[in-house]
């Protein structure tokens, strides 16, 4: 039973819903604090809900007016659960993981001028339950890895110690074999199925289903992200810009490698769009050759790249300080 209670009412009650929610249910809606997005009104409700003791009535509610849905327990998930927190983690320095329930989104950009061909067409493609990483992996949980590897530092670094004071800054100049190979050693090291997030994964977890165009919503707020900056910021330091499953980081600070192939023709993509899980541009090791598709947008790109939907793709052994990833936790694709 999914136990995501905020990103399942997210999902399927638009915010006039949320409204004749809250007047069947004897709450004023006008009590929620004015101002946020859908994301945040849902978020609230369910803690005035739980400051109230009714989050049962706010379940049965939600699993009347939407029976086909995997309604969790009250008195069995706890508010931490509800809003999408993480389960407790193996080891100290396992990454945050969110949980993002299975469904259907709206992946890539609409079909005009205003977008690159290769984000079109706009489509909607489904993804089963699984977990990503709330922010992207930092210094601090790499360092683990390499002190556990014994594997040789990135650029910048001294030793295997994390760059004093940058310890919560993504990981950067690492390759995307790199990125790769601490997710298996992630895996190994507690037993979960950790591994490189595919890039219909990464972008459901930024853009919510309903393909806004930022982690936030369809218009544009300074200060939501890491935007025409000069270096790396803490991965938690814009928690107002966080995606509507909770993810932040989405956009801003560094790009991120994911698994999915380009192909190995720069100018032209062996694996187009609309995006298919299997059709070859899942594959794993089989393929060490081919571009690979990163995600996200740099704290120097322009405003035009901080979208949900831009993609680029890079060589994978290619290293830069505007580059790092997150893990997912799921098994992989069928077919993949």
């Amino acid at each position: 039973m999914q136990t995501n209670l905020l990103a399942l009412i997210y999902n399927h009650f638009n915010r006039d819903e949320l409204r004749t929610l809250c007047f069947e249910l004897s709450v004023l809606y006008e009590d929620l604090p004015v101002g946020l997005s859908v994301e945040g009104e849902v978020r609230e409700l369910i803690l005035l809900f739980s400051r109230l003791n009714r989050l049962t009535d706010l379940v049965q509610y939600c699993r009347q007016q939407r029976p086909g849905l995997d309604w969790p327990d009250p008195q069995v998930a706890n508010v931490d659960q509800l809003l999408g927190k993480r389960e407790e983690p193996v080891k100290a320095y396992e990454p945050e993981v969110i949980l993002v329930p299975g469904g259907p989104f709206i992946m890539g950009s609409a079909g005009t001028d205003d977008f690159p061909v290769h984000e079109q067409l706009q489509h909607t493609f489904y993804l089963p339950d699984y977990r990503i990483g709330r922010y992207p992996v930092t210094n601090a949980e790499y360092a683990a890895f390499l002190q556990s590897a014994k594997r040789p530092s990135p650029r910048g670094w001294l030793d295997a110690d994390a760059p004093r004071g940058k310890e919560r800054h993504p990981v950067v100049n690492i390759s995307w074999f790199d990125a790769r190979d601490y997710c298996q050693w992630l895996a190994a090291e507690t037993g979960r199925p950790y591994r490189l997030p595919s890039e219909s994964e990464w972008e459901k977890a930024a853009r919510g289903v309903d393909g806004i165009l930022y982690p936030w919503g369809n218009e544009w707020h300074d200060g939501l992200c890491n935007h025409l900056g000069h270096d790396t910021t803490a991965v938690d330091a814009f928690p107002q810009g966080a995606s509507p499953f909770g993810c932040e980081d989405m956009v801003g600070n560094v790009r991120e490698w994911t698994n999915t192939l380009w192909g190995n023709d720069y100018e032209t993509p062996t694996y187009s769009y609309p995006y298919q899980a299997n059709d070859g541009r899942e594959k794993g090791d089989e393929d060490t050759t081919s571009y690979r598709i990163v995600r996200s947008s740099t704290y120097q790109d322009r405003l035009t790249r901080h979208r949900c939907s831009a993609r680029a793709w890079y060589a994978p052994d290619n290293k830069n300080r505007r580059r790092g990833f997150r893990i997912v936790m799921a098994h992989p694709f069928k077919g993949q």
